[in-house]
Protein backbone atom coordinates (compact mmCIF):
# COMPACT_ATOMS: atom_id res chain seq x y z
CA UNK A 1 0.00 0.00 0.00
CA UNK A 2 2.79 2.47 0.89
CA UNK A 3 4.57 1.69 -2.37
CA UNK A 4 1.42 2.50 -4.38
CA UNK A 5 0.88 5.77 -2.49
CA UNK A 6 4.53 6.75 -2.94
CA UNK A 7 4.38 5.94 -6.66
CA UNK A 8 1.17 7.93 -7.05
CA UNK A 9 2.68 10.89 -5.19
CA UNK A 10 5.81 10.77 -7.36
CA UNK A 11 3.75 10.62 -10.56
CA UNK A 12 1.64 13.57 -9.41
CA UNK A 13 4.76 15.59 -8.56
CA UNK A 14 6.30 14.90 -11.98
CA UNK A 15 3.05 15.96 -13.67
CA UNK A 16 2.89 19.13 -11.58
CA UNK A 17 6.44 20.14 -12.39
CA UNK A 18 5.92 19.50 -16.10
CA UNK A 19 2.62 21.38 -16.07
CA UNK A 20 4.17 24.34 -14.25
CA UNK A 21 7.15 24.61 -16.56
CA UNK A 22 5.08 24.31 -19.73
CA UNK A 23 2.58 26.82 -18.30
CA UNK A 24 5.35 29.39 -17.85
CA UNK A 25 5.39 29.27 -14.06
CA UNK A 26 8.97 28.10 -13.48
CA UNK A 27 9.42 25.08 -11.27
CA UNK A 28 5.97 24.40 -9.86
CA UNK A 29 5.35 22.45 -6.67
CA UNK A 30 2.18 20.86 -5.40
CA UNK A 31 0.35 23.17 -3.02
CA UNK A 32 -0.02 21.67 0.44
CA UNK A 33 -3.48 23.03 1.25
CA UNK A 34 -6.43 24.57 -0.59
CA UNK A 35 -6.46 28.35 -0.87
CA UNK A 36 -8.85 30.35 1.28
CA UNK A 37 -11.35 33.03 0.36
CA UNK A 38 -13.47 31.18 -2.18
CA UNK A 39 -17.07 32.44 -1.91
CA UNK A 40 -16.17 35.55 0.11
CA UNK A 41 -17.45 38.93 -1.15
CA UNK A 42 -15.04 41.09 -3.15
CA UNK A 43 -14.54 44.41 -1.34
CA UNK A 44 -16.08 47.27 -3.31
CA UNK A 45 -17.77 44.97 -5.86
CA UNK A 46 -21.37 44.34 -4.73
CA UNK A 47 -22.71 40.93 -5.70
CA UNK A 48 -19.31 39.48 -6.72
CA UNK A 49 -17.48 36.81 -4.77
CA UNK A 50 -14.01 35.32 -5.13
CA UNK A 51 -14.33 32.11 -7.15
CA UNK A 52 -10.69 31.00 -7.36
CA UNK A 53 -7.17 31.50 -6.12
CA UNK A 54 -3.65 30.78 -7.36
CA UNK A 55 -2.70 27.22 -6.43
CA UNK A 56 0.85 27.14 -7.88
CA UNK A 57 3.26 27.57 -4.97
CA UNK A 58 5.85 29.45 -7.03
CA UNK A 59 3.29 31.88 -8.45
CA UNK A 60 1.55 31.92 -11.80
CA UNK A 61 1.99 33.92 -14.99
CA UNK A 62 -1.02 35.12 -16.93
CA UNK A 63 -1.22 35.59 -20.71
CA UNK A 64 -2.99 38.30 -22.72
CA UNK A 65 -5.52 36.73 -25.05
CA UNK A 66 -7.51 38.82 -27.52
CA UNK A 67 -11.23 38.12 -27.96
CA UNK A 68 -12.59 34.56 -28.01
CA UNK A 69 -11.17 31.50 -29.67
CA UNK A 70 -8.48 29.24 -28.27
CA UNK A 71 -5.67 30.30 -25.93
CA UNK A 72 -2.19 29.66 -27.34
CA UNK A 73 1.30 29.33 -25.90
CA UNK A 74 2.06 32.24 -28.29
CA UNK A 75 -0.22 34.62 -26.35
CA UNK A 76 2.17 37.04 -24.58
CA UNK A 77 2.95 36.62 -20.89
CA UNK A 78 1.91 39.34 -18.49
CA UNK A 79 1.70 39.69 -14.70
CA UNK A 80 2.68 36.86 -12.39
CA UNK A 81 0.52 36.48 -9.29
CA UNK A 82 1.79 34.79 -6.13
CA UNK A 83 0.43 31.68 -4.42
CA UNK A 84 -2.86 32.28 -2.58
CA UNK A 85 -3.81 35.34 -4.67
CA UNK A 86 -7.61 35.42 -4.78
CA UNK A 87 -9.10 35.80 -8.26
CA UNK A 88 -12.47 36.46 -9.84
CA UNK A 89 -12.95 34.35 -12.96
CA UNK A 90 -15.52 35.96 -15.25
CA UNK A 91 -15.29 33.57 -18.21
CA UNK A 92 -13.34 30.61 -19.59
CA UNK A 93 -11.68 29.68 -22.87
CA UNK A 94 -10.30 26.46 -24.33
CA UNK A 95 -6.53 26.16 -24.55
CA UNK A 96 -3.57 23.80 -24.38
CA UNK A 97 -3.89 20.89 -21.94
CA UNK A 98 -2.05 21.36 -18.64
CA UNK A 99 -1.92 18.89 -15.76
CA UNK A 100 -2.43 20.24 -12.26
CA UNK A 101 -3.27 18.83 -8.84
CA UNK A 102 -6.54 17.34 -10.09
CA UNK A 103 -5.43 16.01 -13.47
CA UNK A 104 -5.30 17.46 -16.99
CA UNK A 105 -7.54 20.27 -18.20
CA UNK A 106 -7.96 22.37 -21.33
CA UNK A 107 -9.96 25.05 -19.46
CA UNK A 108 -8.30 28.45 -19.22
CA UNK A 109 -9.68 31.08 -16.83
CA UNK A 110 -10.07 34.78 -17.70
CA UNK A 111 -9.53 36.80 -14.53
CA UNK A 112 -10.74 40.33 -13.85
CA UNK A 113 -10.34 41.18 -10.17
CA UNK A 114 -7.52 39.80 -8.07
CA UNK A 115 -6.12 40.34 -4.59
CA UNK A 116 -2.58 39.38 -3.65
CA UNK A 117 -2.22 38.10 -0.06
CA UNK A 118 -2.64 41.11 2.22
CA UNK A 119 -2.99 43.53 -0.72
CA UNK A 120 -5.78 45.66 -2.17
CA UNK A 121 -8.32 44.47 -4.73
CA UNK A 122 -6.91 45.13 -8.22
CA UNK A 123 -8.15 44.77 -11.81
CA UNK A 124 -6.36 43.57 -14.94
CA UNK A 125 -6.58 46.81 -16.95
CA UNK A 126 -6.97 45.77 -20.59
CA UNK A 127 -9.58 45.02 -23.20
CA UNK A 128 -7.93 41.64 -23.73
CA UNK A 129 -8.45 38.68 -21.42
CA UNK A 130 -5.82 37.95 -18.75
CA UNK A 131 -5.88 34.14 -18.81
CA UNK A 132 -4.17 31.24 -17.12
CA UNK A 133 -4.76 27.52 -16.99
CA UNK A 134 -7.45 26.29 -14.63
CA UNK A 135 -4.99 23.54 -13.63
CA UNK A 136 -3.22 26.05 -11.34
CA UNK A 137 -6.28 27.93 -10.06
CA UNK A 138 -8.12 26.40 -7.11
CA UNK A 139 -11.89 26.79 -7.58
CA UNK A 140 -13.29 23.96 -5.50
CA UNK A 141 -14.70 22.23 -8.59
CA UNK A 142 -13.48 20.48 -11.71
CA UNK A 143 -16.12 22.33 -13.77
CA UNK A 144 -15.56 25.81 -15.26
CA UNK A 145 -16.73 28.55 -12.85
CA UNK A 146 -17.23 31.19 -15.55
CA UNK A 147 -19.29 31.35 -18.72
CA UNK A 148 -17.58 30.87 -22.10
CA UNK A 149 -15.75 34.05 -23.20
CA UNK A 150 -16.82 35.81 -26.39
Amino acid sequence: MRVRKAAAALAATVALVAGGIIGGTGQAQAATAPCGGIGEPIDGQPGLTWNGCVYATDGLYFRWHTAGGTVSWNDPLTTALPYRTKVWIYCTLPGPAVTGNYGPTTVWDAVGYYQRPGGPVEWFASYDHAVTTDAWIYTGTSQPVGTTCN
